[in-house]
């Protein structure tokens, strides 16, 4: 048996060896169309990703500018409050420094004031000053 295979084989070698060439050709024709349809299937994957992920930083970015507009607005605001606190500050500081000279200037007039000896002196000078001193 193998010596009949190899006279047959002896006698034609040229075309099993222009269909092995044939089949490789096919198998390898094959190949290089699925690896190319593999190829375009992966490109347009990614095709479909980069367009989702360019419409994702699209609505990232406007959302950045929002944001970034509401802190600005945020940032008007709290310097026109620093301000407006500020101002009201050096109004209290300027009122309590009046009024604490005004104090000041009652309680040195208290302090020297001349008290006659005796209760009813102290009444009469009470009643005097009961109008200041209510304020307190």
């Amino acid at each position: 048996m193998i010596a009949a295979f190899l006279t047959v084989a002896a006698r034609y070698w040229k075309p099993f060896a222009l269909a092995l060439v044939v089949m490789a050709a096919f198998a390898y024709r094959a190949v290089l169309i699925h690896e190319r349809d593999a190829a375009r299937r992966e490109a347009a994957r990614l095709a479909t990703r980069n367009a989702e992920l360019r419409a994702s930083v699209e609505q990232l970015t406007a959302a950045l500018k929002r944001q970034d507009a509401a802190v600005a607005a945020m940032r008007q605001r709290a310097l026109k409050v620093a301000a407006a606190l500020a101002a009201r500050s050096q109004a209290a500081d300027a009122r309590a420094r009046t009024v604490a000279a005004r104090a000041e200037r009652e309680a040195s007039r208290i302090v020297h004031a001349r008290i006659d000896s005796g209760c009813a002196a102290a009444i009469r000078w009470g009643n005097r000053e009961a109008k200041e001193l209510s304020r307190w």
